[in-house]
Order: structure tokens, then sequence, then C-alpha cells
């Protein structure tokens, strides 16, 4: 008798996005008031003791070393006044999204000693944030054995 056991199968793991986090304890509305035209919102809140700001650029990068440069590009217009509480923020994470999976065996994410020095010159940071693997749809009624 055969099998009717199915096999899970995940997506690959990919690099997803980089999201820029800004934290800090006092207001950010002249930092929001500059950024938010120039990148995708994508929440605002108080997350703890800090009001909370993250941004994509609104374009899935095709890497992270670019993506990060097109974030840093934002928070070099900043305005002084803006730049003041970016300088004062507690949080500037520069937040590298990967989805785990499977297949292929490992994920290489360079990210280029030049592009690590102009977030440093920030005071900013790299993160790496890895979500689970998701399970790959199959057609309906499709079994695999």
């Amino acid at each position: 008798m055969a099998s009717t056991r199915r096999v899970r199968t995940y997506e690959p793991a990919q690099f997803l996005n980089v999201d820029l986090e800004i934290g800090a304890r006092g207001a950010l509305a002249p930092l929001i008031a500059e950024l938010s035209p120039r990148l995708l919102e994508l929440h605002r809140g108080k997350i703890g003791a800090l009001h909370r700001v993250h941004y994509e650029t609104g374009q899935c990068g095709a890497d992270a070393d670019s993506t990060i440069r097109a974030l840093v590009d934002a928070v070099q217009q900043l305005t002084p006044a803006g730049r003041r509480i970016w300088d004062r923020a507690k949080l500037r994470d520069f937040n590298i999204g990967v989805r785990g999976g499977l297949e292929p065996g490992y994920l290489e994410i360079a990210v280029a000693t030049t592009t690590l020095a102009r977030v440093v010159a920030l005071g900013g940071r790299v993160v790496v944030t890895v979500y689970p693997a998701c399970p790959a749809s199959s057609p309906r009624g499709r079994r695999s054995t």
C-alpha cells in the first residue's frame, strides 16, 4: 500500500528587505516630516519607552547592500533639525530581514565595508532578523510523497 503521508516543502531562504528603525525618548515629528515623503513608513508608535518609526525604501532592493545605501542616503539628506533628532535617537537600526528556509543549504548576504562605514558614521548599527521558513503552497489536491 502506498503511503499518503504529505511531505511538507518550504519556500527557499531569501533576503527580504532592509528596514530603517528609529527610536527615541522624545518626539520624532520633525524627523518623520522629513523622512516620510522619501521612504515608506511601516510603523509609527510607542514600543516600550521609545517613540518608534520604521521605514523601508518602498522598493524591494536587489540586495541588502544597495538597500542600506539608499536608506543611508535618505538620512544624510536630513536638515540640521532632523539630524539633531537622529543623533539623539537611542535606536538607529538598519535591519536586514531574511526568510529562513531549507533550500538552498545556506544564504549569504554581504554588506560592503564602505556601506558599513557609512552606517557607523551615522551612529547606526546593522541588525539581522531571520523569519521562520514558510511552507510552500502546492496546487490544490496535489500530494507529495
